[in-house]
């Protein structure tokens, strides 16, 4: 039911959107679009969705870093959390534990937790936005992956939106609402937006081109108090840089730890405000 009435939303969708995509991107959408309307199962949708060049299923969706679990490398992410975030009942948070129906390549148990590389990523921009902010109480999304991220902020209970390609959007719903959550808005690039306390991208700022940052950069002004980003770190006038379009930088950490280990290059964590 869930796979199918999804199928038949993407086959109904404006697939039309108002900014360009990366050239990478561009492909990834190709990819997707030739297999949605293949898939048999939600189980084959997010094995899809997750596998990568370091899972034991090789596959291109470009969504996340997730990796075939090291029991040594979560232990070290779950300390870096600890001591970035010692407010806050971390126990308490990997209690939630990564969704069951994550690639099984990329799960294991620790202290009796189901945890995988990319739900620690998670966690890490769930409690930077929870801490160095006064905490959301409405979340916009840009880019939003297969909702591995979402996930958090609606178990939390918070009001969250997505809004990303067509393709995309199908990835999320299968995720989500197969992890028993309905809540989560899901908006096309273009669709209009509300007002948010605050938007979230992660990875996402540094593979679209400037023109497609500009939109973004323009059209949040006004309805986002924060925005946070956790992107490649480079240069020049984007998100993932100094000063932009109006929007002030009012925290930077270049490689918070707990995402290190598992992805190559500097990233930068940034929250910006207007």
């Amino acid at each position: 039911m869930v796979l199918k009435e999804a199928q038949d939303k993407y086959a109904r969708m404006n697939k039309a959107l108002p900014v360009p995509i990366s050239d990478l991107w561009n492909c990834h959408r190709q990819d997707m679009a030739s297999a949605i309307l293949k898939f048999q199962s939600v189980e084959e949708v997010i094995l899809w969705a997750q596998a990568s060049g370091h899972t034991a299923t090789p596959g291109g969706s470009g969504f996340d870093h997730r990796i075939v679990f090291n029991p040594a490398l979560i232990q070290t992410k779950i300390e870096a959390l600890l001591a970035r975030f010692p407010s806050h009942s971390l126990s308490t948070l990997l209690g939630l534990g990564e969704s069951t129906l994550s690639h099984p390549d990329s799960l294991g148990i620790i202290e009796g937790h189901v945890l995988s590389n990319v739900f620690l990523w998670h966690l890490n921009a769930y409690l930077a936005c929870m801490t160095f902010i006064p905490p959301p109480h409405s979340v916009l999304e840009i880019g939003g992956g297969y909702g591995g991220l979402a996930r958090i902020f609606a178990l939390k209970g918070v009001d969250y939106t997505i809004i990303d390609m067509p393709e995309t959007l199908f990835f999320a719903e299968v995720f989500l609402r197969a992890n028993g959550i309905e809540g989560v808005k899901l908006l096309r690039v273009g669709d209009p937006l509300g007002i948010y306390d605050l938007a979230i991208n992660q990875g996402g700022f540094g593979e679209m081109p400037q023109q497609t940052v500009d939109y973004w950069a323009e059209i949040l002004k006004g309805r986002i108090k924060h925005v946070y980003s956790l992107n490649y770190h480079k240069e020049g006038p984007n998100f993932t840089g100094a000063e932009f379009r109006g929007w002030k930088v009012i925290r930077e950490e270049v490689d918070p730890p707990p995402i290190m280990g598992d992805v190559q290059g500097t990233w930068l964590e940034a929250i910006y405000a207007l």
